[in-house]
């Protein structure tokens, strides 16, 4: 090898060298979600779990809802859900949303189904799901609670606790689970709080009517998906 092209390759390989040790490292700021993903990953400690996001009110609109009908309250399915027509009552049992009970829903069909699922008991081997069509009223009052608040917390405390305060026809916001005395919003397996939707009085009962009632079977021995552990059967 001739001298001139043995000092070149040792400058070429030099300056590669200097200028690896001198690029920054990425800070904080720079890591992406990915990038922190994998970091963790490679630690070998789970990945970050990204923060529940606000619910957003959906009842300004009109469209379709899903209730799974479970256990005692089958017997109640053709006088309590006439198709054609709102359903006629509801349970009367504190709740959430309500010290007087509520017709409560979901928007998502999966997670009534999920509902229905996991709150079968033993003694019953299918519950019913029930379709409704919710129409916006420009009467009915409605309250919509966007997370875990201390406002959301009182309001649900108040309920079960049967104490008096402002109602609402129609109310929608987390579920709760009991927590350390209190309550939390229940949080769905991507760690996303649960959506419900109650209907109260004869107003708020009156937005909805039953398009189509299924019976779903479920299976005595078939495994149940953990859906909405530790909240009450509303």
């Amino acid at each position: 090898m001739k001298p001139t092209t043995f000092l070149t390759t040792v400058l070429a390989v030099s300056l590669s060298l200097f200028s690896a040790a001198a690029a920054p490292l990425p800070s904080d700021v720079s890591l992406n979600a990915t990038s922190a993903f994998d970091l963790a990953e490679r630690a070998g400690t789970p990945p970050p779990v990204p923060a529940a996001l606000p619910l957003q009110p959906s009842l300004g609109k009109s469209q379709f809802l899903f209730r799974a009908v479970t256990n005692d309250e089958l017997t109640l399915i053709t006088s309590r859900y006439p198709v054609g027509h709102s359903p006629t009552g509801h349970k009367g049992e504190a709740g959430d949303f309500s010290s007087t009970g509520a017709i409560y829903a979901f928007s998502d069909i999966t997670q009534a189904d999920k509902w229905g699922q996991s709150f079968t008991t033993p003694k019953f081997d299918h519950y019913f799901m029930v379709k409704f069509q919710y129409t916006v009223s420009k009467t009915a009052t409605r309250k919509a609670f966007a997370s875990g608040t201390p406002d959301w917390v009182t309001f649900v405390s108040n309920n079960y606790a049967k104490r008096r305060q402002q109602g609402f026809d129609i109310v929608e916001g987390p579920i709760s689970v009991k927590s350390a005395g209190s309550f939390i919003p229940s949080l769905d397996d991507n760690g996303q709080m649960l959506h419900q939707l109650a209907f109260v009085t004869p107003a708020g009962l009156g937005t909805l009517k039953v398009v189509s009632v299924s019976k779903i079977p479920v299976p005595a021995g078939a495994a149940k998906p953990r859906f909405c552990p530790g909240c009450t059967i509303q």
